[in-house]
């Protein structure tokens, strides 16, 4: 469900004690039933406002429909990601990465699957002349020491160049190599379908698994800062069994050296007022969010205004004499002032937005008024008596309307020739 100031959105409750007849506004977008119609458009405007934030991308300055899309297509491509390559992403986050900032986090991993190929995976092989899919079975490295620890199932120690340089140690991507096992067409492998000593530069990873936004998606979803370190959730830890993966579980050679630049501790003042979900009542909220709408500062936490210093602009020097009250006004009250400017802009949006639903009105007034002038012509010609509760330019007709013209058009034909039949009878009209 969206957010709006972290705080996911929770839909009102259809109102107690709704009689079968009574009538009601119900917004689709929402599921949300309003018996008042103020109500009603004010949530309206509300969703409608550029205050919304997608809770899966945290994508923000959307309305709530282009928050609920981003969501559904975001989840998708979740669902999508594969797991031979989500478990050793986040085997690596837990036990190697020690980053504040999600971004950095992010980069370190993209670095090291750039041209390197984990245990498990499934690439494209092309070694042989064509295109073949393929499962990693193993990863071996000749090259050059980079690292202080080169034994598998000890932890990495970054050195000092590592720290200041903020770079990852890990060995060139041509140094290593890779065992592969290919897979049939029917999905069956084979001893014979077993090829070592592949290059990483015959192998290839499909884009869509690949990118950095997918990469930041999956890892936006699966971490949170822990103290002072972006950290995998212990849902995820657990169903992906990651306190028994090793490294050789997902990769092979020395293992990688990380840099570490962990989050640094920032207060927060306590003092400050806050404006948040649980602080206002319903339409309080809907104010705020067309506050924003309109260009007010969108802070989850808002703190009074500070106190100008010196002088008001336009007094004199002079100070005024004790006791002497002439043009003496108290100061307006911050939080009064505030709450007036908002009541304004709300005024102000919600009487342009019913301007332009009356403009539209009309229009679709004329025009149904146009495409119903053949029944009303008929209507005076077979007699109805008054058309001028259909032909009109105060309201929409309905589908119920129309059809109480049509059939007090053909009631009243039915009448002329019933008097017709009659007159002809009496060999009075030929």
């Amino acid at each position: 469900m969206p957010l709006y100031h972290k705080k996911e959105f929770e839909p009102q409750r259809v109102p107690d004690g709704l009689k079968p007849d009574d009538k009601v506004f119900f917004l689709p977008l929402t599921k949300e039933v309003f018996t008042s119609y103020d109500a009603f458009f004010h949530r309206l405007v509300a969703l409608n406002s550029l205050v919304w934030t997608c809770s899966v991308t945290g994508k923000a300055g959307l309305t709530f429909e282009e928050a609920l899309k981003s969501e559904k297509d975001a989840q998708e491509t979740l669902e999508s990601f594969p797991e031979y390559l989500e478990t050793p992403i986040l085997y690596l986050v837990k036990e190697y990465t020690m980053r504040g900032r999600l971004d950095d986090v992010v980069n370190d991993i993209y670095d090291f699957m750039r041209n390197r190929f984990f245990v498990g995976e499934e690439v494209s092989y092309f070694g042989e002349g064509r295109r073949k899919r393929v499962r990693i079975l193993s990863v071996s490295y000749s090259g050059p020491e980079f690292t202080t620890s080169t034994f598998p199932g000890t932890n990495s120690v970054p050195n000092e160049k590592t720290k200041k340089r903020g770079e990852l140690l890990i060995g060139e991507s041509k140094n290593y190599s890779y065992t592969v096992q290919i897979i049939d067409a029917d999905g069956g492998e084979s001893d014979s379908g077993v090829r070592e000593h592949v290059e990483n530069d015959q192998l290839l990873r499909p884009k869509s698994s690949s990118s950095r936004a997918k990469l930041k998606l999956l890892l936006k979803n699966s971490c949170f800062l822990d103290t002072n370190r972006i950290n995998v959730k212990k849902s995820l830890v657990t169903s992906n069994q990651l306190e028994s993966v090793r490294w050789t579980d997902i990769f092979g050679g020395p293992m990688a050296v990380f840099p570490q630049t962990p989050a640094a501790s920032r207060g927060r003042n306590n003092t400050a007022k806050t404006v948040t979900k649980e602080t206002l009542s319903n339409n309080e909220l809907d104010e705020v969010l067309v506050q924003n709408a309109n260009g007010e500062t969108a802070s989850e936490n808002t703190t009074p205004t500070k106190k100008k210093r010196g002088r008001p602009k336009g007094s004199t020097s002079s100070a005024k004499k004790e006791g002497d009250e002439t043009n003496t006004t108290l100061p307006e009250d911050p939080e009064e002032k505030r709450r007036r400017k908002i009541e304004e802009k709300v005024d102000k949006k919600m009487k342009k937005i019913e301007k332009e639903r009356l403009v539209k009105q009309k229009k679709e007034i004329a025009k149904q008024q146009e495409e119903l002038q053949s029944l009303f012509q008929k209507a005076r010609r077979v007699g109805v008596a008054d058309v001028s509760a259909w032909e009109q330019k105060e309201k929409l007709l309905s589908a119920e309307d129309i059809a109480e013209l049509r059939q007090a058009i053909k009631t009243a034909r039915e009448q002329v020739r019933f008097v017709s039949t009659i007159l002809i009878s009496q060999g009075l009209y030929h």
